[in-house]
């Protein structure tokens, strides 16, 4: 089956020249859209093309999908993105675990939270003596 045609009215190149003349009215559409809960049918559709991982290009496995998005679903996705941190932000909806996909937060803070709180709780709750238990934290780390 065929990809479908994707809608890309709009090319990442044209709306970086237009963007201080496009940057309003582009808002104000995103704007629109969430308040009416509407996403156009024309962003759906995207272009998948198989891209080799650099091994065999004769093995079908070596080969992961990307899907092209138009530029216009791309910048809802991102504006959605936006709005959503801060009203989870602000209104302390966040998990005081989650690192992932917030600003200020990184792996690293999740690994030293892991390394400061978790695994000494493991530990004493499995009584594991703290040399073992430093052991397998170098091991696994």
């Amino acid at each position: 089956m065929p990809n479908p045609p994707v809608c890309n009215a709009f090319s990442v190149t044209m709306l970086k020249k237009t963007f201080p003349y496009m940057v309003k009215i582009v808002t104000d559409i995103m704007n629109r859209l969430l308040i009416e809960s509407i996403f156009s049918r024309q962003w759906k559709p995207a272009r998948v093309s198989p891209i080799s991982n650099g091994e065999d290009r004769d093995m079908v496995v070596n080969y992961r999908p990307i899907a092209v998005l138009p530029i216009l679903s791309k910048l809802f996705e991102k504006h959605l993105s936006i709005h959503l941190q801060n009203l989870l932000e602000s209104n302390q909806i966040f998990h005081k675990c989650q690192f992932g996909f917030r600003k200020v937060f990184s792996r690293s803070d999740a690994m030293l939270k892991l390394c400061e709180f978790e695994i000494p709780r493991w530990l004493c709750v499995n009584n594991i003596s703290p040399f073992l238990g430093s052991l397998l934290i170098t091991i696994f780390l």
